[in-house]
């Protein structure tokens, strides 16, 4: 096993809160894999023209090519930093090279973890705590992005990648930006149904992911 520095910790105790997301912290959404597979007899007024309609009618094979084949692929590629902590031989065959600086972008990109998991757990935290009275969510951190908890995915995967860089990560990161992105279309476009003109404001306001000034 290798050594277990600071950064190898705090990349540990980052992944290791991904349970608190699943057990604790779990948001539901109607464009998750699960509501996917499952939700294809309960329409909730989705049109078949909308993206979400369009997901839930397709057979289940293609569902499984479309949808748990990329979710499954994009799962492999983020576990490869904590594998490669306990078995350093996987680092040095995914990434037989060194970066300049190495000792910099361990840190930078532990400390990007660190903050990427937080941030996904406040966003989290933010809409157990939401009410009928905002049910846009558009204050706090959802004043700022409509989608702050995969921003700190995001931020986490790339401090992750920062900490062993190799060609797996960086095409898993592409992967996981791109079928999140079609989820969130999907979830933004059953909400415009459900929430109706109220979320036409929102989405005019509120960027999908980062307000960069």
């Amino acid at each position: 096993m290798g050594d277990l520095d600071l950064p190898a910790i705090l990349l540990l105790l980052g992944y290791a809160s991904l349970v608190l997301d699943l057990l604790v912290f779990s948001v539901p959404s109607e464009a998750s894999t699960l509501q996917l597979f499952t939700g294809v007899s309960r329409q909730d007024g989705v049109s078949c023209e909308e993206p979400l309609g369009q997901a839930r009618a397709r057979g289940p094979l293609m569902k499984v090519a479309a949808y748990l084949l990329p979710t499954g692929i994009g799962v492999v590629c983020f576990m490869v930093p904590p594998v490669a902590v306990f078995v350093p031989g996987v680092r040095e065959y995914l990434a037989p090279f060194s970066l300049p600086a190495e000792a910099v972008w361990r840190w930078s990109g532990a400390l990007l973890v660190v903050a990427g998991r937080g941030l996904t757990v406040a966003s989290a935290i933010q809409i157990r705590r939401a009410t009928r009275s905002d049910p846009l969510r558009n204050s706090g951190l959802f004043g700022w992005s409509r989608n702050p908890g995969l921003v700190g995915m995001y931020g986490s995967y790339v401090g992750a990648t920062m900490m062993t860089p190799c060609l797996a990560l960086v095409a898993g990161f592409f992967l996981y930006v791109w079928n999140m992105g079609r989820r969130v279309r999907m979830e933004e476009g059953f909400l415009r149904l459900k929430v109706g003109p109220e979320y036409d404001d929102y989405l005019a306001s509120v960027p999908r992911f980062l307000r960069l000034r």
